[in-house]
C-alpha cells in the first residue's frame, strides 16, 4: 500500500457513486521502508461514503448530544456478511439507549447481535470489531459523555494524576487560583 492508496481508491467511490468497500493491505517490510513506516502489520479499512447529508447528519446529532450529556448511542456498520447473508457490505444499523434502532445490518441474528454488543460498549463509549460464528464481520462504535475529572490544585499530585486519567479516556480539568498554575 503507498500512501495515497485509500485516498485514490475513496475519491474514485465517491466520483462512481459506488457503495462501501472494504480494503486490507498487507505491509511487508519492503512497503514500509519505501513509505517510512516502522511496523509494517495487516491494516484493514472501510471506505464508506456519505454522499447526501441527510444519510448521516441525524445520527451525527445523536452523537454530539451523547458527547454532551444525551444518551449514549452506537453505530453499527458490517464489514463482512456471514455465509449465506444478502448482507450489503457497509450496511449501518444506528442503536440508541432506548433499544431503539435504525437500519440493519441485513438480518434479524446480526442485528440482535449488534444491539447486545451495543448496549456492553455503550456504557464507556467503547468500539469493537465483531466476528460472528457465520463469518460475518462488524464494527460497533459506541457513544457517551467521557467521564470528567475536576483537579482542585495544580501541584506535584494533580501533574502526575492528570496525564494518567486522561490516558483512561477522562476529560480533565485543573482549576487552581495561583498565578504560577494557572497554565497548560
Amino acid at each position: 500500500m503507498r500512501g495515497g492508496d485509500i485516498w485514490f481508491a475513496a475519491s474514485e467511490l465517491l466520483k462512481s457513486g459506488g457503495t462501501a468497500e472494504y480494503r486490507e493491505y498487507q505491509l511487508n517490510e519492503d512497503l514500509a521502508a519505501e513509505d517510512g513506516l516502522v511496523c509494517g502489520g495487516t491494516m484493514f479499512f472501510l471506505i464508506d461514503p456519505v454522499y447526501e447529508p441527510g444519510e448521516y447528519l441525524d445520527f451525527a446529532k445523536e452523537i454530539e448530544d451523547a458527547y454532551t450529556g444525551g444518551s449514549p448511542v452506537a453505530l453499527a456498520s458490517l464489514i463482512r456478511g456471514g455465509s449465506g447473508s444478502p448482507a450489503t457490505i457497509g450496511a449501518k444499523m444506528f442503536i440508541r439507549h432506548d433499544g431503539s434502532t435504525v437500519g440493519s445490518l441485513g438480518s434479524p441474528e446480526l442485528d440482535d447481535s449488534a444491539m447486545e454488543e451495543a448496549f456492553e460498549l455503550m456504557v464507556h463509549g467503547k468500539n469493537k470489531y465483531v466476528v460472528t460464528g457465520s463469518g460475518a464481520e462488524y464494527f460497533v462504535e459506541a457513544y457517551t459523555t467521557p467521564p470528567q475529572l475536576v483537579l482542585c490544585g495544580g501541584g506535584h499530585v494533580s501533574k502526575s494524576i492528570a496525564p494518567l486519567a486522561k490516558t483512561l479516556g477522562f476529560r480533565v480539568f485543573v482549576t487552581d487560583d495561583r498565578q504560577e498554575f494557572a497554565k497548560r
